[in-house]
């Protein structure tokens, strides 16, 4: 099958990339899983896909376990993996359509930041240091680029969330933000929110949230 996709080759293997200390990885997923990308021009490719949610960018793994990055997000339309669809949005960041309602749908941002434990000293014991900057310090397909391999580090979760309103995304990630969108709906969204006892850093929650705003969207 002739791949259309241009990728970004990167000379390490999968095995080799991880070269400093880490509880969790960038990656989205567990594992890399096959998925489908669809382009914009009707065509399509099959692969090993993980989302690396450091740097925002959608990777691949070859047959000969090569990991790449995809260098013409533009191109692509979505990635599909099993039932979960994932939109190219803009400059090589893909977000996750999860749909709410019918034709209502939650746009996630998958996001997350990484921070440094501290050095790595005598006997394991870890010295406290100040957060990295994610710019510039992250995971790429090579490694952990300027990352010192003896201090340890972890990646949260800093996700975004949007919904589409007339064919713009609109950002929700606060529930300040969501409420704003809906003039004069404020108190029974706010009531839901409370009865329903939803939790807004649980995505369930902001589902169920948005699940009950769609009737606002279509008005």
């Amino acid at each position: 099958m002739r791949l259309k996709m241009v990728l970004l080759i990167i000379t390490v293997t999968f095995v080799n990339i991880v070269c400093a200390q880490h509880r969790e990885t960038p990656f989205l997923l567990d594992v890399f899983e096959e998925g489908v990308l669809i382009y914009k021009d009707g065509g399509k490719s099959e692969g090993l896909f993980n989302y690396n949610t450091v740097n925002e960018k959608l990777v691949f793994v070859a047959r000969d376990s090569t990991v790449m990055e995809v260098a013409n997000p533009s191109a692509i339309l979505i990635l599909k993996i099993n039932e979960r669809i994932f939109e190219h949005i803009k400059n090589g960041s893909f977000y996750e359509r999860v749909p709410v309602d019918n034709n209502v749908y939650l746009y996630i941002r998958w996001h997350s930041d990484m921070f440094s434990e501290g050095k790595v000293g005598a006997y394991g014991m870890k010295n406290p240091s100040s957060s990295i900057d994610s710019k510039t310090s992250i995971y790429t397909p090579s490694g952990f680029t300027g990352l010192s391999v003896n201090e340890s580090y972890v990646v949260k979760p800093n996700n975004f969330y949007y919904i589409k309103i007339k064919g713009k995304l609109k950002n929700v990630t606060k529930k300040s933000s969501l409420t704003k969108l809906f003039k004069g709906h404020e108190v029974e969204i706010e009531d839901f929110i409370k009865a329903e006892k939803l939790d807004w850093d649980n995505i369930e929650g902001v589902k169920k949230t948005i699940a009950f705003c769609s009737k606002f969207i279509r008005e």
